[in-house]
């Protein structure tokens, strides 16, 4: 019921903690301006992706009543990645990074039970990610749940539609430049590419040693997946079960006359 990143190990925002600590659940880190491309969308707005330095690190699941919550780990999910971006032809390779997973017992959206998935700072970045919920004795889903994220690190540049490939440039310093001492306590704020709650001189020095750099291009994700529907045997009546069938038959008729 509810798919986000947030910024694991964000200094300005108490999430997780010093080396991923699964007992927090980083509520305060969650960006709700980003939102995960489905199947069958087309990347059009920047929402789907982080400009954050530590990179892709950090995403929340919640499940309304799974199967067996305390089961859930790092086997119950497959990654894919897309980063190399020499044409526009999704490309996704499958990968298993270090991933630590933790569950809160409603502690999602909603009252729905929340599963935290952190990964090392750095080991996904200016690249899109394919994460797939799995379905199994666990989560209880009825089939894969497919989504994506993407990290186009000290990316500020505001854009209305997804450009055609996102570059890191002078605009995005001058912007950073513009925004310098806005404490804003917000971790939403894309001048604070490393969330650390204002936007000062290690923002800047930050997008100048990425200039230049060409990351994430848009893209359709794949449709969503069909299940086949299973037609319910045919009930093939014996001569016995058919006899009796037909005494039945006309013992309510003729009770129905009378």
């Amino acid at each position: 019921v509810n798919r986000r990143v947030f910024y694991n190990n964000a200094p300005g925002f108490g999430t997780s903690g010093i080396n991923n600590n699964p007992l927090v659940n980083p509520i305060v880190a969650i960006d709700p301006t980003k939102e995960a491309l489905l199947p069958g969308q087309t990347t059009t707005t920047t929402a789907n992706y982080t400009n954050y330095s530590r990179g892709l690190n950090g995403i929340v699941v919640d499940l309304i009543h799974p199967a067996n919550l305390a089961g859930i780990n790092a086997s119950t999910f497959s990654f894919a990645i897309w980063n190399s971006f020499s044409n526009a032809t999704p490309s996704f390779a499958t990968i298993s990074p270090p991933v630590i997973v933790s569950t809160f017992a409603a502690g999602g959206s909603g009252g729905a039970d929340r599963v935290k998935i952190a990964f090392n700072d750095r080991a996904i970045e200016n690249a899109w990610l394919q994460i797939t919920v799995l379905t199994d004795a666990n989560t209880g889903l009825a089939a894969n749940d497919i989504f994506y994220f993407g990290n186009a690190r000290f990316d500020v540049t505001p854009s209305v539609s997804f450009p055609a490939q996102v570059m890191v440039n002078i605009f995005d310093t001058n912007q950073i430049r513009a925004k310098l001492g806005l404490n804003s306590g917000i971790v939403s704020n894309l001048h604070d590419v490393d969330r650390n709650g204002v936007v000062n001189a290690f923002d800047t020095n930050a997008v100048r040693s990425g200039q230049g750099l060409a990351s994430l291009r848009p893209f359709t994700a794949a449709g969503s997946l069909i299940l086949s529907t299973t037609m319910a045997p045919v009930i093939q009546l014996t001569n016995k079960q058919k006899l009796k069938a037909s005494l039945v038959d006309s013992f309510l008729a003729t009770f129905a006359s009378e």
